[in-house]
């Protein structure tokens, strides 16, 4: 059953009156935390990496995502850090050893595939295993294709998949 909008905009007033009244907030003040959820959220789904970035250098997967994120994508570390759920200090110290190996610009070639930078959040898994469990979970690539996409022998992504498994995640 769908709930008119009627429904929907008295339920929202209800709500906001309930907050209003117990917490001590303007109904302004809650309508401005919600705007500014929401321009997080659409920004963090608006960022994806081409998986083509991993097959296009020499680097660890995140060190080239801290060097594509930074000068393809105009992010602080601090906005990295939040996006990534990894400490910013960490990021900037992998950025500087990713220049250090690879001092030119990074050129990201077409993709057809692309993972959500949030999927690092899972900090139970490596960066590695985040996007290989990505790859074979959303888009059904079988090992071979995982390799090539990623520049990694198709054993190295046999026992990262393995490694998931011993984790207790299902792949």
């Amino acid at each position: 059953m769908k709930k008119s909008p009627k429904n929907i905009q008295k339920q929202l007033d209800e709500v906001l009156l309930f907050l209003e009244d117990n917490y001590a907030v303007s109904q302004s003040d809650i309508l401005q935390l919600i705007k500014n959820k929401q321009k997080e959220i659409k920004e963090e789904e608006a960022t994806y990496i081409p998986i083509s970035l991993f097959a296009a250098t020499e680097l660890s997967s995140l060190e080239a995502m801290t060097v594509y994120l930074r000068e393809n994508k105009s992010f602080s570390f601090a906005q990295m850090g939040k996006l990534l759920g990894r400490n910013p200090i960490a990021l900037s110290s992998s950025y500087r050893a990713a220049k250090k190996k690879y001092e030119k610009q990074i050129h990201v070639p077409e993709s057809n595939y692309f993972i959500p930078a949030t999927i690092l959040r899972n900090k139970k898994l490596s960066v590695l295993e985040n996007i290989v469990f990505y790859l074979k979970q959303e888009y059904r690539l079988t090992n071979a294709q995982i390799s090539q996409l990623v520049k990694k022998d198709p054993r190295t992504i046999w026992t990262v998949l393995s490694r998931i498994k011993g984790k207790g995640v299902k792949a």
